[in-house]
């Protein structure tokens, strides 16, 4: 009994272990692209919707010269993978910014609300978004050693959850309370909405993006121990166990050149300006 208690608090701590130089990998890989962006980032063309969702929204906005502020606030967490069959693994990575804001300078906006309520407006227009998290999960490959870190996702799904958001879109139907109403709604309608997003999001421009920001190369930035000295992580190849070492500092020298991270372009932006059908389970329309 004794020795199947040692064998599962050894397995215990060697996911732990695992799970930690994982998530060291990916904040360094992530700091570095983030480096490269200016916050608030700026896009580089415009974010476009249409919504139609039964008893929510029929609509089209557009975000003209759209900035996000906060971006350079995300940090990575518990990222996690688990051997499967063929050389596959299951790979989880989280990712957290406590605030976000998105703004537009001039949007536009046509439609209608609630099915029967008309909508036009434009002007300045803001988004506050708390507690964003981000979850990535799929089927996929990591491999890491003392001066190289690959990952690369085969398939990928995305899961947004945050904590509210406010949305304050000025000159909606202007000389009436529609505006008012309009930016009640939406913002009580927060969660909804990005789960539409994620349906959008989770395809193959999702896993292009992962797969770019992670792309193999043999000067990867190499995560350290709490004590500063370089750790010596190995392959996460099946059947392969991570050893952790006892005295903190590495038995050969590790090289600590850091990567170019890919400069942001268009696949944050694309993969807002996407049509959102309407969907089978509707939202009941407000009392």
């Amino acid at each position: 009994m004794r020795g199947i208690v040692a064998m599962v608090v050894l397995v215990t701590l060697l996911q732990v272990n695992q799970a930690l130089v994982i998530t060291k990998f990916v904040n360094l890989f992530l700091q570095n692209y983030l480096n490269k962006i200016s916050d608030p980032w700026e896009l580089m063309e415009p974010l476009s919707l249409d919504l139609n969702v039964d008893y929510m929204a029929d609509m089209t906005l557009t975000m003209n010269e759209p900035k996000v502020e906060g971006v350079t606030t995300f940090n990575a967490y518990n990222c996690t993978t688990t051997n499967v069959a063929d050389g596959k693994m299951d790979i989880v990575l989280n990712f957290a910014a406590p605030q976000l804001t998105l703004s537009s300078a001039a949007y536009i906006m046509n439609g209608t609300l609630v099915d029967h309520i008309n909508l036009e407006g434009r002007g300045p227009a803001e988004i506050v978004i708390e507690n964003l998290d981000i979850n990535i999960e799929g089927k996929g490959f990591i491999d890491y050693r003392v001066s190289s870190f690959y990952l690369n996702f085969d398939n990928a799904s995305l899961n947004l959850e945050m904590r509210r958001w406010t949305v304050n879109f000025e000159g909606v139907m202007p000389g009436t309370d529609l505006g008012t109403l309009f930016n009640e709604f939406f913002s009580a309608h927060g969660q909804e909405l990005l789960d539409m997003l994620e349906i959008r999001i989770s395809n193959g421009k999702l896993v292009d993006f992962i797969n770019g920001l992670f792309e193999r190369s043999t000067s990867s930035p190499v995560p350290t121990t709490s004590s500063g000295a370089p750790s010596t992580p190995v392959s996460t190849a099946p059947s392969t166990p991570v050893p952790t070492a006892s005295s903190g500092a590495p038995s050969t020298p590790v090289p600590t050149a850091s990567t170019t991270p890919p400069t942001p372009t268009a696949p944050a932006t694309e993969a807002f300006n996407e049509t959102i059908p309407a969907t089978e389970t509707s939202l009941p329309p407000e009392p």
